[in-house]
């Protein structure tokens, strides 16, 4: 009788045919949590920048003393506050800040702010211009001036 031992070449290839197909969906694996690794990183960068320049626009409007000017598209917003005039404007993808003139009612040139955050698609300043001896009393205790 021989004595047989080792492996038949098949079960070699099986063998190395398994090691593959468990290295390929090992490599998968991988590569998914490498990209949503890199996905979640690059998301949390975008909320602090976008988180530091709302900071910094409610700084500004905080010491809002009044509006100089205003447009809605591009979104450009021209206010008085106690260190001067400046204006909030959105330029292309970005958002830009820019010291003016106390006397300014419009941008010098887009290329002249400090961008305060970038990727930015949608962008809106609302506000409500009051006089306060032009209030009509509403309902409770709402007043909107009168045109």
């Amino acid at each position: 009788m021989r004595n047989e031992s080792g492996f038949t070449l098949i079960e070699i290839t099986v063998s190395l045919v398994l090691v593959g197909m468990m290295a390929a969906i090992a490599g998968m694996g991988i590569v998914t949590g490498t990209k949503g690794y890199l996905l979640a990183k690059e998301n949390s960068h975008m909320a602090q920048k976008a988180q530091l320049a709302m900071a910094r626009i409610q700084r500004e409007l905080m010491e809002l003393t009044g509006i100089a000017a205003g447009q809605a598209d591009p979104a450009i917003i021209i206010y008085d506050n106690t260190s001067g005039r400046h204006a909030i404007a959105r330029d292309g993808t970005s958002i830009k800040m820019f010291d003016l003139a106390l006397t300014a009612v419009i941008l010098p040139g887009m290329d002249q702010g400090d961008i305060l955050v970038d990727n930015v698609h949608n962008f809106s300043l609302d506000y409500f211009h009051i006089q306060y001896n032009d209030f009509i009393p509403c309902k409770n205790n709402v007043h909107y001036k009168r045109l």
